[in-house]
Order: structure tokens, then sequence, then C-alpha cells
């Protein structure tokens, strides 16, 4: 019953970016008699403004005022507390809920503890409660602190009077505070109350539900928004996000399922790589002191496209050719120029494979067909019969014959398919002719490797395998 004051300020702040960020409700437990309190925002205090007679009223904590909803009649204990003005004198009379005795002179402020309005502009206070007294003889007022002196805020009207027994109509009452909360540490409100000794009614004050929003000095909350270099792109390349989100976000928080790095808190993140192909969501949450958005956008990952080569003796051909948009021939890792065809007869030893590119725009390559069958390869010269043997080998070998050059000597290489060297050597060159054993070493894997020879005025390559 007593949030339906915080619902309704919390909508209406939703509606104009306002928030609530302090609340007071009393919840002590305490039935009747308790003078002091100390909630989760502090201990609230009591200061004498006037003079106070003996026996003079007070300001009790417990639900003997019951705190109700707006519009509702006012009802003795109902587990709900409020801070109310009651009497001490005669103690058959104390603590009656709000119920004074008129007689006693009084004059006394209740005051919340510091309340912190860092970061807070246009800051409000709201509250339910009901009020009689006499004029503004016996009569309650609203305080407010700067964080120097004390000053009157507001005198609320009497509440109305139409409940049965005399009990007080809870009334809902919102005022803004001064411009000095804004942004201010050390502001507290209070709730005065004086009364005569010529007489009054009841009820005298009781107070409930206190709510104090604002404006967050970040403005309105982010509006999440972004953009990205590509909407689809190819498995393993990488993608730029550009933030542009509105209302000045102080943070942001990427999330990148299925892709490196899976999430970032830069602003606009760089090199987002995805080896895998498939269908991913992005999402954005930027975050100012006002609140927070999310955004997401779909990305596509194309696979890479994969052709495959039919091996027709020195022949080789891709079915599929006619649906690639671009294809390139490779020798030995090397493009082979000239040769971009769908099919590509073989004339020469070494590693083939074809680069094809798709619809996506994607770029992929064929499995590799090793062709080493052919005449052996010369160097420069028709004289040149080298021969390595046996192939396939266990990576022991040997290289044999006539390079047909004076040179005393001439370089080996031995490569992998990558490219990489896995072996340097000079040999020697006696009389025109090469005959030299060759031992790999033995964690070299298994596979295809080209072993290139440079005597220096020529160079020939001979692939083989290790098994």
């Amino acid at each position: 019953m007593r949030y339906t004051l915080l619902l309704s300020l919390l909508f209406a702040a939703v509606a104009g970016r306002s928030q609530i960020f302090w609340t007071e409700n009393f919840n002590n437990g305490c039935t009747s008699l308790c003078l002091s309190y100390t909630g989760p925002n502090g201990a609230w205090s009591f200061t004498n403004t006037g003079n106070n007679a003996s026996g003079a009223n007070a300001w009790y904590i417990s639900c003997a005022e019951n705190g109700m909803p707006p519009n509702s009649c006012g009802a003795g204990c109902g587990g709900s507390a409020t801070l109310h003005i009651g009497a001490t004198s005669p103690a058959i009379l104390a603590d009656l809920g709000a119920s004074y005795n008129a007689a006693k002179e009084t004059n006394v402020r209740a005051e919340s503890p510091a309340i912190n309005c860092s970061g807070q502009t246009n800051i409000s206070l709201a509250f339910n409660y009901i009020e009689n007294g006499e004029g503004t003889l016996d009569n309650a007022t609203v305080w407010y602190y700067d964080g120097s002196s004390w000053s009157q805020l507001s005198d609320p009207a009497k509440t109305a009077t139409i409940c049965p027994g005399g009990q007080g109509l809870w009334t809902a009452y919102s005022i803004a505070l001064p411009a000095s909360a804004d942004n201010n540490a050390n502001v507290k409100i209070g709730f005065n109350w004086t009364n005569n000794t010529s007489g009054g009614t009841d009820p005298s004050f009781a107070v409930d539900s206190i709510a104090i929003s604002g404006t967050p000095t970040g403005g309105n909350a982010p509006v999440a928004a972004f953009t990205v270099d590509h909407d689809s792109i190819c498995q393993g390349q990488c993608l730029t996000f550009t933030d542009q989100s509105t209302n000045s976000p102080t943070s942001w928080s990427w999330a990148f399922p299925g892709a490196t790095p899976t999430s970032s808190n830069v602003q606009n993140p760089t090199f987002v790589c995805y080896t895998a192909a498939g269908t991913y969501t992005v999402t954005l949450t930027a975050t100012n002191a006002s609140g927070s958005d999310t955004e997401t956008h779909v990305i596509v990952v194309n696979p890479l496209p994969h052709p495959i080569l039919i091996v027709n003796g020195h022949n080789l051909s891709c079915p599929n050719a006619a649906s690639y948009t671009g294809r390139q021939w490779f020798k030995d890792g090397a493009v082979y120029t000239g040769f971009t065809g769908p099919s590509l007869s073989v004339t020469v030893n070494g590693s083939y494979s074809l680069r094809v590119t798709d619809s996506n725009g994607c770029t992929g390559f064929s499995d590799t067909v090793v062709i080493s069958d052919l005449a052996v390869q010369s160097i420069n010269s028709s004289e040149t019969t080298v021969s390595l043997y046996p192939n396939p080998n266990k990576g022991t070998f040997t290289l044999n014959g006539v390079t047909g050059i004076a040179n005393t000597s001439a370089t080996i290489e031995i490569y992998d398919v990558t490219g990489r060297v896995v072996m340097q050597d000079k040999i020697a060159v006696r009389n025109g002719s090469i005959n030299k054993e060759i031992s790999l070493d033995k964690d070299i894997a298994t596979g295809m490797y080209l072993l290139k020879i440079n005597t220096g005025t020529g160079r020939c390559t001979l692939p083989f395998r290790k098994d």
C-alpha cells in the first residue's frame, strides 16, 4: 500500500528522465512509543526550534499512526510505521498516533540524515501526509538544509477531515528543492511542528513514503547505435565497429560471440576477426549516469570456397569452375602466370593448386596436387640430367647427374609446401657432375617437398615426397 506514491513518481520519473535516488519509509517494526530512528539512510535527529513546555509533544516513529496510500483515511497500527507528532503527557495519551496535546507548547523539528545529491539536478521532494492543528498556530512546515543553514521550504495545506472518528485523509505532496541542492552531497530535509496552548484539532501531523528524485547530470540515458564496415564477410576476415550512440555514453560493452576477441570495452573496436563461417549477433550496451541502452546487429560470415580438382594423368580440371567469378592456377605456391582456365595440362613437375573467388567475394584454394613423374628438369642447359631417387623416400635420397657447368659447387634448398626452408646445403660439382646423398633431419614431417638446385648460372626444382 505505501508504495503507491513511489510507483507514481517512478512512472513520472521515467517519462521525464528523472530518477528517484533516495527514499524513506520509516520501517522500524515499532508499534508505539519509539522516539528515535536509524534507517538504511542513517539516523534521524530532532532539534528544538523554540520553547517547549514540560511534557511537550514529540516526534514518534511507529505504526501507532499507520502509513496509508493517498486518499485513504488514517488508521491504527497496520505494520506501516510513520513519522508523526504525538502527546507525551499525560502518559496514558502517549503515542496514540497523530494525536497531540494542544495544551503543551511545542517547537521541534525532525531532521533527516545527509542526503547525497551529487550527480543530480532538478531535484524534487515528495511524500504522503496527514495534517490538521489550528491554522499557523498549530502547524507543520517543511524545511531544507543546504549544507550550511536551514530554511523553510513550504507550508503544506491542512488535509481534509472527512474521515470518520476525526481521522485525517492521507494526501500526496511534492515540491522542488532549491537549485542549491543540485550536486550537493550534504542536503537534509526536515519537518517542523509548532503548537501554542490555545487549542487545536487532531490529527497533528504524520508523514510517510518520502521520495527524492532528480535528473542525473549526465542528461538522458544513451540511445545505443553503431555501424560496421561490412555486414557480410569471408571466413578469416576482420571487422571494425564504430559507435554512433547518442546522449554521450561514458562506457561501452561489446559482445562478439564467435569472434576474436569475444568482447571489448573500447568505444570503437577494431580487428574483430571471425575464423568460422556462420551468422553472429553483435551486441553493444552504451551507458552513462542516466542509464544504459542496447543495440544488436547481425554479421554473416561466409565460408571460403574449396574447389574440387579432378586428376586425369597430367591433366587437372575443376568440374564446377563455372560457378566461380575468378580462377587462378598456382605452381609450387606461386601464381602460374597466364593460367586461369577451368583446367590445366601439366607439362612440368611441381605442386599445383587452383584459387577461386565465389559470388560472395570469398577466395579459397583447392587441395594441392603433386605431379612428379614427368621428365627431369634442366638447369638452363640441354646437357643437364640431374635425378633425385628414390622418390618417394624415407628422408634419405641421392642427387645424381650432369650439370654441364665448370663450377666446383652448387647450393641446394629444400622447401615444404608452405614455402618454409627446412634444409640448406652446398654440394660439390666434380667435372660437371653431381653425386650426393642427402639426409633430412629425422624430425622433418612426412609430406611433399621441393628441392631447388642453384649452380650460379641456372637452377631447377625437383619435387619429392617423404614417407
